[in-house]
């Protein structure tokens, strides 16, 4: 049958051994034994012992979960808008296709190049570079149609154009088209002497490329 708290003796202090008759629960954290026994008819709880019994125990607080870490952010596959955008992601077009064009994979940097023009048919590093490929291929025929692209090309500002026409004068050299390499060579020139000092080693590139081409005009002639 079920009994009544009023009909239970409850304790705890820690006593041994105990009586036969005591329920015991040990209670390990506050050192104490915690026995219960039912109370001998007629006898009634004094209100002392209604205050011995202890209350049951809470149950300890878990720990606070601790925020998820958020996950690294990924750098950003295509450059934002404000860092260059499409002039950015061309740049990586023209850097791995030159990547390519040294280690002697021509056919793999033509078609990057081929694919920054598609999106800029008049950007002159890659006209030149695919002039100059074909040209070291020995296919002067197609070399010809890009370079003849990238001289209509070129702008009139000095400091975006002199290596443009140093680098389209070699390639008409190389094609041994001497006359139009000459019209580079000293466009070339005529831009470096306005803007830069007498001293600048570009001035006597140049100098040296005019005069290559004089000589080897001369021995073609004759």
């Amino acid at each position: 049958s079920k009994l009544q708290a009023d009909e239970l003796v409850i304790g705890s202090e820690r006593r041994k051994p105990y009586h036969p008759d005591h329920l015991v629960f040990n209670t390990v954290q506050n050192r104490t034994d915690l026995y219960v026994l039912p109370r001998p008819d007629g006898v009634v709880p004094s209100p002392a012992e209604r205050s011995v019994a202890p209350a049951a125990p809470k149950p300890a607080a878990k720990p606070a979960a601790k925020p998820a870490a958020k996950p690294a952010a990924k750098p950003a596959t295509k450059p934002a808008a404000g860092e260059g955008g499409a002039e950015a992601v061309l740049r990586e077009y023209l850097v791995a296709a030159a990547e390519r064009e040294q280690k002697g994979q021509c056919v793999s940097a033509l078609e990057i190049l081929h694919k920054v023009l598609d999106v800029v048919p008049q950007n002159c590093n890659a006209l030149a570079a695919i002039a100059r490929i074909w040209t070291k291929a020995g296919k002067m025929d197609r070399a010809a149609v890009f370079a003849d692209r990238l001289e209509a090309a070129i702008p009139d500002d000095p400091t975006s154009s002199i290596s443009m026409h140093q680098e389209l004068g070699q390639i008409y050299l190389e094609m041994e088209r001497h006359e139009p390499s000459l019209e580079q060579f000293k466009l070339g020139l005529q831009k470096a002497t306005a803007i830069y000092d007498a001293s600048n080693p570009i001035l006597d590139e140049l100098k040296v490329k005019i005069g290559r081409v004089l000589y080897l005009s001369l021995i073609h002639i004759s």
